[in-house]
């Protein structure tokens, strides 16, 4: 008798496995596996990929990557910044093109994740082992390794937390591979479309995006040295003590300020301003606010040159301002005028020690911006310096009707107003071709997007040929081809700079000293201990790839010692270079 197969007791019918008994441990890393490289690891290099070309500033890359490509500078026709920035766009490139295998290449996903996360650690693992070893971490601890990784640009989180990360997903990466059908998905024709798609649409995203052309300032007439002081010169101080004042002026816009200063109001009114367009050119007298400075403006306030900063202490760009460029030695009587703050919120001191401080009464609203930069010549606003962000803005101002600059044109940025035909009393023509007797410094160049010096070339070179030096903002406070000099690049929240400054030229100087800020500090900024130094600034708008600080000592004009970054930890070799009363005894 024939028997059903299936009933056969030998052979029991088959029972479809359940569910939960079909997801087993090498499915779920399969799963993981296919989530990290074609998902959550794509979406992390694209998210550093369009950040670090949101600024495209290659300053805050890591340190292993600028090494090398400074190493690798000479095999390249380009200059070192330009250089810089094709490295850049070139490493976003590559990125966003494993990006494109990771998603739709699938052979390729899992081997494209595990070099570009390998490639990552060890570039951040380098990166902490010099943070390590460096001056910083021995004074903060592991506070030190807080510092931005610069993956991600601008927005970096700290060197640490994204080797942890990178760290993290390397490994789900090695321990997890993918499924099997995640590797059949799309298909090999797709799949070699997609690769020769990423291929081409990388480098294009990357490259398309280009440094932001720098507005430059025209190069004032004259040399850089006209209007400025000599360094062993007594400082002109505020009050004119001893020194003869200038002739009176002869032209009508100057003799307007012979009349008498407005008296002190009786009554403040509820709201003061600055029509910046309507001032420059006209008298500081006529300013509505000229009335309240009738208890403190001096007689001779409106004979000769002056500076006014209106500044609020709540105002952190204020602060920034006036520690980089007037916390020195000052060749122009400067008056800093305080503007309350009706806000309130975090104060900051004034850092300009030879300002002469007047504060305007609290009660009303100013409707007046900050920081607003005046130069008053013979009691007439020569020019308003609106926005001293803008490059050149700031200088120009400070400029304004002096020796050599009679025919400046304004820039964007501030005001300027023209040029009596007589010449105001502050501009003094002889006293300005005697300051100019000496080998004139080159006028301004025209600015680079990026500046990335090699310094280890500097020495037995001219000041007057070296890319940082030549863009000091004018008027350049020092003749730099005239004597013995020493020149320091520095930020000021740079707690190394500060320390060398402490170290070195907190005491007397044997020589006139230049402390030159580069503009692109982020944190806070440190009291500057050096009062004898003059005070200087690179312009604002480069990128500034240099470690600081950098100090030059130089004889009239060449380059004898150059001293970066680590190599001024070397205190008594750094000494023993400097002038010989320039550092502590």
């Amino acid at each position: 008798m024939m028997t059903d197969a299936t009933s056969s007791p030998s052979q029991p019918p088959s029972v479809p496995p359940l569910p939960a008994e079909r997801l087993g441990k090498g499915s779920l890393r399969s799963a993981i596996g296919t989530a990290l490289v074609r998902v959550i690891v794509p979406l992390w290099l694209v998210a550093g990929a369009l950040f670090k070309l949101s600024d495209l500033n290659p300053n805050v890359l890591p340190a292993p990557v600028k090494d090398v490509v400074f190493a690798t500078e000479d095999w390249v026709s380009l200059s070192r910044g330009d250089w810089l920035i094709f490295s850049m766009q070139a490493m976003v490139a590559v990125e966003l093109v494993l990006v494109g295998m990771m998603v739709l290449v699938p052979k390729l996903a899992r081997p494209a994740a595990i070099f570009i996360l390998t490639l990552f650690c060890l570039v951040l693992a380098f990166e902490l082992a010099n943070e390590l070893q460096g001056s910083k971490f021995k004074k903060e601890g592991f506070a030190a390794l807080l510092k931005p990784c610069g993956c991600f640009g601008a927005w970096s989180p700290p060197t640490i937390v994204t080797f942890m990360i990178d760290a993290s997903l390397l490994v789900g990466c090695l321990v997890c591979p993918q499924g099997p059908k995640a590797r059949a998905f799309p298909s090999a024709r797709t799949a070699t479309v997609a690769l020769v798609l990423s291929l081409i649409l990388g480098p294009t995203v990357a490259f398309a995006r280009s440094k932001p052309a720098i507005e430059v300032a025209p190069t004032p007439n004259g040399t850089a040295q006209d209007g400025a002081t000599k360094p062993n010169d007594p400082p002109t101080q505020p009050n004119n003590g001893g020194q003869t004042p200038p002739a009176p002026p002869s032209n009508p816009q100057a003799n307007a300020t012979a009349e008498p200063w407005p008296a002190y109001p009786t009554k403040l009114n509820p709201n003061y301003f600055i029509a910046e367009k309507k001032s420059v050119g006209k008298p500081l007298a006529s300013l509505p606010i000229a009335p309240l400075l009738a208890k403190v403006v001096p007689a001779d306030f409106r004979t000769g040159r002056k500076t006014l900063i209106l500044f609020r202490n709540t105002c952190d760009h204020c602060f920034e301002l006036m520690n980089t460029r007037f916390s020195g030695k000052l060749s122009t009587p400067t008056y800093s005028i305080q503007i309350p703050d009706s806000a309130g919120g975090k104060t900051y001191p004034n850092p300009c020690a030879e300002c002469v401080k007047w504060e305007l009464p609290t009660g009303p609203d100013y409707v007046i911006q900050s920081p607003l930069i005046m130069t008053i010549v013979d009691g007439v606003i020569a020019a308003i310096c609106k926005d001293t962000d803008k490059p050149g803005a700031l200088d120009a101002t400070l400029q304004a009707w002096a020796p050599g600059h009679e025919k400046d044109s304004a820039v964007d940025g501030m005001l300027l107003a023209p040029m009596p035909a007589a010449a105001p009393s502050g501009v003094d023509a002889g006293a300005g071709a005697a300051k100019t007797a000496a080998k004139a410094f080159p006028p301004m160049p025209k600015l680079e997007s990026v500046y990335a010096p090699d310094t280890n070339t500097w020495e037995g070179k001219r000041l007057d040929e070296l890319d940082l030096p030549l863009i000091i903002s004018r008027p350049i406070p020092l003749d730099l081809n005239s004597g013995e000099v020493v020149v320091m690049f520095y930020r000021v929240d740079c707690e190394h700079c500060e320390a060398v400054i402490i170290e070195h030229f907190a005491g007397d100087l044997g020589s006139p000293t230049l402390l030159v800020s580069i503009p692109d500090a982020m944190g806070e900024a440190f009291d500057n201990p050096c009062t004898e130094c003059l005070k200087a600034a690179l312009p604002a708008g480069p990128t500034y790839v240099v470690e600081t600080p950098i100090v030059v000592v130089a004889k009239d004009g060449v380059v004898k010692h150059v001293f970066a970054g680590a190599q001024t930890e070397n205190v008594e070799e750094l000494r023993d270079a400097l002038p010989k009363a320039a550092g502590k005894r």
